[in-house]
């Protein structure tokens, strides 16, 4: 594998990917890595956290094609630290080479046949892309629970009802819930619960926002895809039961306060 790309692209694609890598204690060393596939169409990059899936693409130009598994902080410090405009990256005997004009740096390769599979779900139920990534939807995630004794708090709920959904979050001690209009769902949809992990949907709305073009749930409801140009995530739902977070919102009040904006 050999491919010379642009300096910026790439370390905005690395970027990128790098938001659905984990470095967690325990974790495998593939899930440290990025998949790099290069062929006459251009390179790919794939990365995964089990719960996230990442797949990106750019043009560049590629004189051999082949396929790469590299630590995603040692290449994404190195390629930060080159200041040529162009980047030469080479898949050799002794690993991969980062080159430009000044020098070369060498980095270990890790085994990319430890990468795991991310085939994508169906084709999917197309719904609006503000369903998940409206504003107001950052408010609640504050209140997610980031222990994960309980995965299923550390989700956000969309409780999905006929004519609205209703965004919650709670850590056992907390709660958030906003409450959205929302018209012309498909009938699928209509009265189920759907958590996605808050961590993934702060990643979306903070970094991915503006480059998602459009949003799917997969037929069997256990994930949600965004894409975008040259832009594929995967998200996981989270399995288990939501608490019953209506039974602790009072039904009646005696004092009501009224905050001018």
């Amino acid at each position: 594998m050999k491919f010379t790309a642009l300096r910026e692209t790439l370390i905005k694609e690395i970027t990128h990917s790098g938001f659905f890598t984990s470095y967690r204690l325990g974790d495998i060393d593939s899930l440290k890595g990025l998949y790099i596939k290069a062929n006459k169409d251009g390179v790919e990059i794939r990365s995964t956290n089990i719960t996230d899936s990442y797949c990106g693409g750019f043009g560049a130009k590629v004189e051999r094609e082949g396929e790469v598994l590299v630590d995603y902080k040692r290449f994404s410090e190195i390629v930060k630290t080159l200041d040529d405009t162009k980047i030469i990256v080479e898949k050799a005997d002794e690993g991969l080479v980062v080159a430009t004009k000044s020098g070369r740096v060498l980095l270990p390769l890790l085994d990319a046949n430890t990468f795991p599979s991310l085939e994508g779900p169906e084709r999917g139920i197309v719904i609006e892309k503000s369903f998940f990534t409206d504003e107001s939807i950052k408010n609640v995630l504050f209140t997610a629970a980031t222990d994960e004794t309980r995965p299923i708090l550390t989700g956000v709920c969309f409780d999905i009802r006929k004519d609205e959904v209703r965004v919650v979050a709670t850590d056992g001690f907390r709660l958030s819930v906003i409450t959205r209009v929302v018209t012309g769902l498909p009938e699928g949809l209509i009265n189920k619960k759907i958590v996605i992990p808050s961590r993934s949907l702060s990643t979306i709305l903070g970094e991915f926002r503006e480059l998602v073009q459009e949003v799917r749930i997969s037929p069997d409801f256990r994930s949600v895809e965004w894409i975008g140009k040259d832009l594929h995530i995967v998200t996981r739902f989270l399995d288990g039961e939501f608490p019953p977070y209506e039974k602790v919102i009072p039904q009646s009040s005696e004092t009501h306060i009224v905050v001018k904006a």
